[in-house]
């Protein structure tokens, strides 16, 4: 039950224009990494995380929420525009995003990118507010059987964005499975598939894979289509704006994938890359025209983009409640707390409940942040378009 008083001390505390400064300053430096292939939301994190030591605990998390909730935005853009995710989280949005560039229609897959991350966002961060004990407490209950019964059913999501070839996917979810076994076995502490290569040790970043899924056979696309053309190969044109009524009428694609990206958001260990793929597969599920996903479709966009966006405010109910963090971003998001002497659990909500408040109010803050940033930073876009 909201605490009306609490939510009213933890407004004021919010509007400090120090407080502001530090979350826009957030959401710039978020949205930078973000655009950049190779960097991660959660090393924007631990970069900005020493600046916060000299902060009050309000500007501190404000800085670090701005950069959590941007950079998982940002990755979209290189995603769409040239193929290539900046985070892992936007991995889903290639598969409609870039189409839908190369058709010239790029300004109506960041824009809607941008708000369903936007309203995915606000509804996510309004449904942790309201019920994070309840979820909280469910999400205690889950030990082994039941993280095991989420990954099956992750698995299950292979057949809905395979396409038309549903071994296809399963080969690649295949050679997936082998890539994930190279590094040290988690239980026993062993090697597996390291062929004697130290490096190998730490198993293969996510982020490695993706840049060589997408980008590697991009570059041999554009090559090849450059070689027949003699000249320069274009994405396409901007082409015009997104319509509201367009907007509009993915409601119920922004619902569904806002509800399966928050119920994993608040589950611990997942993040929103599966996020992604759940948005995306429950968007492809109920879509009147299912035949348009892969290849070049805005409900596919809008469905990766809210399921990923869904996580933020989810992922911070079992960090805060439980000191259990929801992925990488709130581990460290957690030890940032730590440090200025709020320690993530049940007693956090008796010591600091303004504090709590606040925090999601952030979020709010820093989403509409993210809508007046992304929003130049779409008009700035078009300048990646073309390419040699």
């Amino acid at each position: 039950m909201i605490n009306f008083d609490v939510l009213l001390q933890s407004i004021f505390l919010v509007l400090d224009w120090k407080v502001l400064a530090s979350c826009f300053a957030g959401v710039v430096w978020g949205m930078f990494v973000g655009v950049t292939p190779g960097l991660t939301g959660i090393m924007a994190v631990v970069i900005a995380l020493p600046l916060t030591y000299f902060m009050d605990p309000q500007s501190a998390i404000a800085l670090l929420l701005g950069i959590y909730v941007t950079a998982i935005y940002g990755g979209s853009v290189t995603a769409i525009m040239i193929a290539t995710p900046g985070t892992p989280n936007a991995a889903a949005t290639v598969l409609d995003g870039y189409p839908l560039a190369r058709q010239g229609k790029a300004r109506q897959a960041l824009e809607m990118a941008l708000y369903a991350s936007f309203v995915a966002g606000m509804l996510s961060t309004v449904v942790a507010l309201v019920i994070f004990p309840v979820v909280a407490t469910f999400a205690l209950k889950f030990g082994a059987p039941e993280i095991f019964a989420v990954i099956v059913f992750s698995i299950t999501i292979i057949a809905g964005v395979s396409g038309d070839s549903l071994l296809k996917g399963l080969i690649a979810a295949t050679f997936g499975f082998l890539i994930a076994m190279i590094g040290q076995d988690p239980i026993h502490g062993s090697s597996r598939f390291t062929f004697g290569v130290h490096d190998f040790q730490a198993g293969m970043h996510i982020l490695t894979l993706l840049v060589g899924l997408f980008t590697i056979p991009e570059i041999i696309f554009r090559g090849v289509e450059a070689f027949k053309a003699h000249d320069t190969v274009s994405v396409g044109e901007m082409g015009p704006a997104l319509s509201f009524s367009k907007f509009a009428s993915y409601w119920p694609t922004y619902l569904r994938s806002t509800t399966g990206g928050s119920l994993l958001g608040a589950l611990p260990g997942l993040g929103g890359s599966p996020a992604a793929f759940l948005g995306y597969f429950l968007a492809q599920r109920f879509s009147k025209k299912p035949e348009e996903f892969g290849h070049g479709s805005l409900e596919g966009v809008a469905g990766a983009e809210a399921g990923n966006n869904s996580v933020c405010g989810p992922a911070l109910v079992p960090m805060m409640s439980l000191g259990i963090p929801g992925d990488t971003t709130t581990a460290v998001l957690m030890g940032a707390l730590v440090i200025h002497g709020l320690n993530p659990g049940p007693m956090l909500f008796e010591s600091s409940p303004e504090f709590i408040y606040s925090v999601f109010l952030l979020l709010f803050v820093a989403l509409i942040f993210l809508l007046i940033v992304g929003s130049g930073v779409i008009h700035m876009a078009k300048w990646v378009v073309r390419l040699p």
